[in-house]
């Protein structure tokens, strides 16, 4: 006698010609949770899970790197910008895959949707303003530099990051570990950094802006015209008051 059960879970062992109705290719993630593939070999929970995953690492170490940048003015600052820079480019590239996770989590209201959402447009507005700053497309917004933007979009996206990681933990496992998953990474992190050469050859190539920043990622301002020197010129710098009545000029001969 067959019994009839129902349920997520059963529904998504649900087989047509011998394979789950679920079952995506990585490499199409176009086919993540669309349930019309049935001819890959990786599960989407499975792609979802590693993509997210891979996020996990990924944002502590931009956040860290970023941090970096601001701390180390001289010796390695070019290693730590190119490094902040390639865990961008990472993220990028994970885009596609983890905008299928979140069209498939907005078909049902669950808690914490809009923690999520916010978190996802402090991100994608981090990604845009460091790609604005590095190419010199735009370097500020009505006198904001777009790389405060950047530094903000960072700084306000960790207490929502927070909020989704424990609102949608992941536990552990040892397949995360594993051979393959050490390769997916490898391979993840040359394609990140052949993008930021390629981005870095093209911006020379174009004569963008960007190709003449220096190694900390700043622009040259006004070296040969003092009074275009910036009031300012740290995060928390007060805007100095002298008064120009006190100060005398003179000089003294032998």
């Amino acid at each position: 006698m067959r019994m009839r059960t129902t349920g997520p879970k059963v529904a998504h062992r649900a087989t047509r010609a011998g394979r789950p109705r679920e079952w995506c290719c990585l490499r199409r993630p176009d086919h993540i949770g669309s349930g019309s593939c049935h001819r890959c070999d990786v599960p989407s929970y499975v792609a979802g899970r590693r993509t997210n995953v891979a996020l996990l690492v990924l944002l502590p170490l931009a956040v860290v790197s970023g941090f970096g940048a601001f701390l180390v003015g001289s010796g390695p600052i070019a290693m730590v910008v190119g490094a902040h820079a390639a865990v961008g480019f990472a993220i990028l590239l994970l885009l596609p895959w983890k905008s299928m996770i979140a069209r498939r989590g907005l078909r049902r209201p669950r808690p914490g949707q809009a923690t999520s959402i916010v978190l996802a447009v402090l991100v994608l507005l981090a990604l845009l303003t460091g790609l604005l700053h590095s190419t010199g497309a735009l370097r500020d917004i009505d006198g904001y530099g777009v790389l405060l933007i950047h530094v903000g979009a960072g700084l306000l996206a960790i207490v929502p990051a927070v909020l989704h990681i424990r609102r949608r933990r992941i536990r552990p496992r040892l397949t995360d570990v594993n051979r393959r998953t050490v390769l997916r990474g490898g391979l993840l992190s040359a394609a990140a950094v052949g993008v930021y050469l390629a981005a870095e050859g093209l911006a020379s190539v174009l004569s963008l802006p960007g190709a003449r920043r220096r190694a900390t990622g700043s622009y040259e301002l006004s070296s040969g015209d003092p009074s275009g020197v910036p009031a300012t010129s740290w995060l928390f710098d007060a805007v100095p008051a002298i008064d120009s009545g006190s100060l005398a000029a003179g000089g003294g001969g032998g």
